[in-house]
């Protein structure tokens, strides 16, 4: 007898940066304004917002509104390299 699978779904809020990478296992959820880090490996929820999100396995490291910063690749001057929150 053949039965259905319940389809594994990730769940992401708005404005969410996955760095290059980055490995995201499992039915996640992750909160608006979000980042994780490059090379991460995401095992677990991460439902809350403005959260900075880096590790093997991944953890929290900031929260926040101004807590995660993206980090543009082409940036010049020191100054240019994080975005203003």
């Amino acid at each position: 007898m053949l039965r259905k699978l319940p389809i594994s779904r990730q769940d992401w809020g708005d404005n969410v940066y996955i760095g290059p990478g980055a490995k995201i296992y499992g039915p996640i959820r992750i909160g608006s304004n979000c980042t994780i880090g490059a090379n991460a490996v995401v095992t677990k929820d991460f439902k809350q917002d403005g959260l900075l999100i880096a590790g093997v396995p991944a953890k929290v490291l900031s929260e926040g509104e101004t807590g995660a910063r993206v980090v543009r690749p082409f940036a010049v001057g020191k100054e240019d390299n994080l975005q203003k929150g």
